[in-house]
């Protein structure tokens, strides 16, 4: 009697070692999942919203000037869509989540307080971070990247500013009667003026559905965890009948004789 009393207790002792084992691996392997998940989607937000920024340089570096260059005096002032860096962000972005699915959910947005284009227009959370950005001076303002709630959906965002450094740029943001007539039958006069050479007027907004970073993880957890908790129980259950065979047994065996 004495004999199963112990070996009883000696299971439960496993028993609660297994569970608080399993607990805790299970606790350590999730944060650490997460955490190689949030990085992977940082990393390849990165880089996507770093190509939508070359995208911007190379369209107001070179396409800007070869249209200009070759505009004839009749034709300067014209308004190009192409030239601008806004659209060849937002129409390379558009091309890339419609032949890729995995990207398929991710938004662009270039916010601003004072924008050209409505859809730009920042709304509160964007403004906060364009606060933030400004509290920075422009030499030093990095991208800031976080989570927001919108629509009931968490979402994971990078947000990186974007500095007026070139004055070719003013002449269709600083003073709406110098601005292309295009521009001005397409937007009208009331946004996107008044702009200053060297002012932090917008944020690229990159956003990611949280669910795409949680859903992996998650089942790299469960997967994982299968494994450790087949482990823990082929350990429990050798490990109890080593037990059976060289305590539990014998001391019955000699409990019976006595």
């Amino acid at each position: 009697m004495h004999s199963w009393k112990l070996s009883t207790k000696f299971s439960l002792f496993l028993v609660l070692v297994f569970l608080l084992g399993s607990g805790l691996t299970i606790v350590t392997l999730s944060k650490h999942l997460n955490h190689q998940a949030e990085q992977a989607v940082t990393e390849r937000a990165e880089i996507l919203i770093s190509a939508l920024q070359a995208a911007r340089n190379y369209t107001q570096n070179h396409i800007q000037p070869v249209l200009q260059a070759n505009n004839t005096p009749s034709q300067v002032g014209n308004f190009f869509p192409e030239s601008i860096p806004n659209f060849a962000a937002q129409t390379i972005f558009t091309n890339f989540i419609e032949q890729s699915s995995e990207f398929q959910d991710f938004a662009y947005k270039e916010a601003a307080p004072n924008p050209t284009n409505p859809l730009d227009l920042a709304d509160d959370f964007e403004t906060q971070i364009l606060t933030q950005l400004q509290s920075m001076a422009p030499d030093t303002a990095k991208p800031l990247s976080g989570y927001r709630t919108k629509d009931n959906k968490k979402l994971f965002y990078i947000a990186r500013p974007i500095i007026m450094s070139d004055a070719s740029c003013l002449v269709c943001h600083s003073d709406a009667q110098q601005a292309p007539a295009e521009l001005i039958k397409m937007y009208g006069t009331q946004n996107g003026f008044g702009w200053q050479l060297n002012e932090l007027v917008a944020t690229q907004m990159l956003y990611v559905p949280a669910d795409q970073i949680f859903e992996r993880e998650r089942q790299n957890l469960w997967t994982v965890s299968k494994i450790f908790l087949s482990i823990f129980t082929a350990l429990f259950i050798i490990i109890n009948l080593l037990l059976w065979r060289t305590v539990t047994h014998p001391v019955r065996l000699l409990t019976q004789v006595a």
